[in-house]
């Protein structure tokens, strides 16, 4: 049987807290959690899904790029390959900042309410540092594009310009190929591209769920409690 990663680990660690705690009472609405079990709930589980979500939009938006362009008339092919890159750059943006934020605030965390006796969380800032640097090209890209023109390589260029002429003058039959077989260029020069930094944010993300699993759950104490919280029957309920 194939062992487990870490991020496979660490949401198991963080399903099999979360679980119990979704009474059929709460699930009706006549029970809430305590405060200290929201914040919980809020800054290490909620948060987190918010950046494996990033994660599964990544796989979604290049799904999109392999998978053949719809047909649709008047729809451009450089404008449906720029729509789905500048939609991966975008979250690949955001997961960076997801990464930052989450580490941080779950050390706050624990550092408030049980400490970190025990627990190693030194190479933190130094694995923060290789996620910011590895997502760094795709950050500076829509960085810098995003208020102004969408971000175009030579290729691209080229597609643009036939896609245009092909729809404007679809007479011509040699404009129309032409425009096909750049496309599948295009598509293929990015798939590569973004599949391999799809595979390096797999490697960060392992890393990273790695220490996050030592700094919720090691050491002496773990900072999700085993016991279940009794929960507040809500005002005016039976």
């Amino acid at each position: 049987m194939e062992e487990k990663s870490a991020l496979e680990k660490y949401q198991a660690l963080l399903v099999d807290w979360v679980a119990p705690r979704f009474t059929p009472e709460m699930l009706k609405g006549n029970e809430s959690m305590p405060a200290d079990e929201c914040e919980l709930m809020d800054i290490v589980f909620q948060h987190f899904t918010e950046l494996t979500d990033c994660v599964d939009r990544l796989d979604l938006c290049l799904a999109f790029i392999k998978a053949p362009m719809p047909r649709r008339k008047g729809l451009k092919a450089d404008d449906y390959l720029m729509y789905h890159i500048t939609f991966y750059f975008q979250e690949v943006y955001i997961l960076n900042e997801r990464f930052e934020s989450y580490a941080k605030s779950v050390l706050r965390l624990r550092k408030k309410r049980i400490g970190l006796e025990g627990v190693n969380a030194s190479p933190l800032d130094g694995l923060l540092e290789r996620i910011r640097v590895a997502l760094s090209s795709v950050v500076l890209v829509r960085g810098k594009h995003v208020h102004a023109r969408a971000f175009r390589d030579e290729e691209m260029k080229e597609l643009s310009t036939f896609s245009f002429l092909a729809i404007h003058a679809p007479e011509r039959n040699e404009w129309r190929a032409l425009h096909r077989q750049l496309y599948s260029v295009a598509r293929k020069t990015w798939v590569k591209r973004l599949t391999n930094n799809r595979e390096s944010i797999t490697k960060l993300l392992n890393e990273f769920c790695e220490l996050m699993h030592e700094i919720v759950a090691g050491g002496d104490r773990s900072l999700l409690p085993n016991n279940s919280f009794k929960p507040k029957p809500l005002r005016g309920s039976a």
